[in-house]
């Protein structure tokens, strides 16, 4: 892919990063090996407890208490064990912990419990209606918060845990730019086995690469915008002016947006070339594998893909559709808005 000669500058300001909500008070559970502190001095002698990495359904869960930043500059939480009540401080970067219950636009989940989940009447979760077996799927209307925690109500008007241990959302509503299939299942953008296992490496990149010619494929994206020039599009998505396309990216994950903003680029860039942009903007971290049609962004800003074969993974959808083929083959058109998503 050629480099512009000039200059990946944004013509126009990135809309303003929103603020990411504070954790105090949600559940949280941890994705790997986390390490329990009696005080904030992340010290042997203060080390009360290791949690060993655990499957999904068996990871230990906290109630985040406070979260700051102690004497080595690391962000934490102060943190109560929900099984033993044992309370300390641990890491909170989200390579360690994230939500354990779903705040996104569910409207699909499959059950995960071995034994299954219960339907009730209530958001209390009392007065019981039907027992619900592993891997059956249920279709959600919207999520109810409780206290600490959430809850799933139904289509057909009844409530089940929003825990992330027992249900996986397979679909989110595209207003959340979740990619989905024809039957509604998310979609990672991986790479084939052969190309995870190929000899690309992983590269960080914050600073664009944007091609001066049209790579080979087009897409199919419509949409109706004016770019800052005043130059409209027509419904075909044909931009009339013949050097640059401005399009929205936005990166979300855990319910919150890391970065969005309006980017312009030359004419022929790629989805990919977009999101990087953007990261040069705002000083995001971006490991990817790949390039072209086995472009696959693996990790952002501490986000990292999970082992192939899990749900795991930034997914990424242009105009809240899934396109057919890479993030890295994708070429952008006028007003296309294109959304990552963080699936966990």
């Amino acid at each position: 892919m050629a480099s512009s000669s000039s200059s990946a500058v944004p013509v126009t300001k990135p809309t303003t990063t929103k603020k990411a909500k504070s954790a105090k008070g949600s559940v949280v559970y941890a994705l790997t090996t986390v390490k329990l502190y009696k005080s904030t001095d992340f010290n042997k002698r203060q080390l009360t407890k290791i949690y060993k990495k655990q499957a999904r359904i068996n990871r230990p869960m906290f109630l985040v208490l406070k979260q700051t930043t102690n004497q080595q500059g690391h962000a934490i939480y102060r943190v109560r064990d929900l099984r033993s009540g044992k309370t300390g401080y641990m890491l909170s970067a989200a390579k360690y912990l994230t939500g354990a219950y779903y705040s996104a636009k569910v409207t699909r989940v499959k059950v995960l419990n071995p034994k299954g989940i219960n339907e009730y009447s209530n958001r209390q979760l009392s007065g019981r209606k039907k027992h619900v077996k592993k891997n059956r799927s249920l279709n959600v209307e919207k999520v109810v918060d409780y206290g600490h925690t959430s809850r799933l109500q139904l289509t057909n008007g009844r409530y089940v845990s929003a825990n992330k241990r027992l249900v996986l959302a397979t679909k989110i509503a595209k207003t959340s730019g979740q990619n989905t299939d024809a039957a509604g299942t998310p979609v990672a953008t991986a790479p084939s086995p052969t190309t995870s296992t190929s000899s690309s490496s992983s590269t960080t990149t914050t600073t664009p690469s944007v091609p001066t010619t049209t790579p080979t494929g087009s897409n199919n994206a419509s949409s109706s915008s004016t770019n800052t020039s005043g130059t409209t599009n027509d419904n075909s998505g044909t931009n009339t002016n013949a050097t640059t396309e401005t399009v929205t990216v936005s990166v979300n994950a855990n319910g919150s947006v890391l970065a969005s903003g309006s980017i312009t680029l030359a004419k022929g860039a790629t989805a990919l070339d977009a999101l990087n942009a953007l990261a040069s903007q705002h000083n995001m971290s971006i490991t990817t594998v790949g390039s072209g049609i086995t472009a696959y962004v693996k990790g952002i800003n501490g986000y990292n893909a999970g082992p192939a074969g899990t749900m795991t993974g930034w997914l990424y959808s242009i105009n809240g559709n899934q396109p057919n083929t890479s993030i890295g083959a994708y070429v952008v058109a006028n007003g296309d808005r294109i959304s990552l998503n963080y699936n966990k």
